[in-house]
C-alpha cells in the first residue's frame, strides 16, 4: 500500500472505494493462484483466476495502515469484522471498545495477520486487546462486500 501503482503497488488505490480486491491482486505475481484469497469456512465463491477476483470472492480485509513502523497493526484478516460505525465505501476504522467479529465464518473468533508478519487467531476479547496494542496506530481496513 506504500507502493506506487507504477512500481506494481496499489498506493494510489488506497482510498479508492470498495477496493479491498485491487490490493491482493497487486499480489498475483507472488501468489500462484486466488483461490487461497478465500478461507475454507466462507461460502463465497473462489476466483478461478486473477480476471475472476473481485471483493465478493475474498474472504480478507486489507488493512490500509499497515506500517513496519507499528509492527501490532493489523495487515490483514478475516471480514467478518463489525463495530458501532457502519463501513463508509468499504472501509472502517477499527475501535478497541466496540470491535467483535460476526459469527459469519467462525464462531465467536477470527484471523489476524500483523505487520510484523506473525498471524494468530482471537477471540472478541484478543481482538480488542490486540488493537489496544496498536498504540497511537490507526487500524482503518478495507473491507470486502460483506
Amino acid at each position: 500500500m506504500n507502493v506506487s501503482t507504477n512500481k506494481r503497488g496499489t498506493a494510489e488505490l488506497v482510498d479508492l472505494p470498495f477496493s479491498a480486491y485491487r490490493h491482493f491482486e497487486a499480489m498475483s505475481n507472488e501468489l500462484s493462484t486466488p483461490k487461497i484469497l478465500l478461507c475454507p469456512s466462507d461460502r463465497r465463491t473462489e476466483a478461478t483466476n486473477w480476471a475472476s477476483l473481485g471483493n465478493d470472492r475474498i474472504s480478507y480485509f486489507v488493512g490500509i495502515n499497515a506500517s513496519e513502523n507499528f509492527p501490532k497493526t493489523f495487515l490483514s484478516g478475516d471480514r467478518h469484522l463489525t463495530n458501532w460505525l457502519k463501513p463508509t465505501n468499504g472501509f472502517l476504522e477499527l475501535r478497541r471498545y466496540s470491535t467483535r467479529w460476526l459469527p459469519r465464518l467462525h464462531t465467536n473468533f477470527g484471523h489476524i495477520a500483523f505487520a510484523d508478519g506473525a498471524v494468530t487467531a482471537l477471540p472478541d476479547a484478543g481482538l480488542r486487546k490486540a488493537l489496544a496494542e496498536t498504540g497511537d496506530a490507526t487500524n482503518r481496513i478495507a473491507l470486502p462486500t460483506p
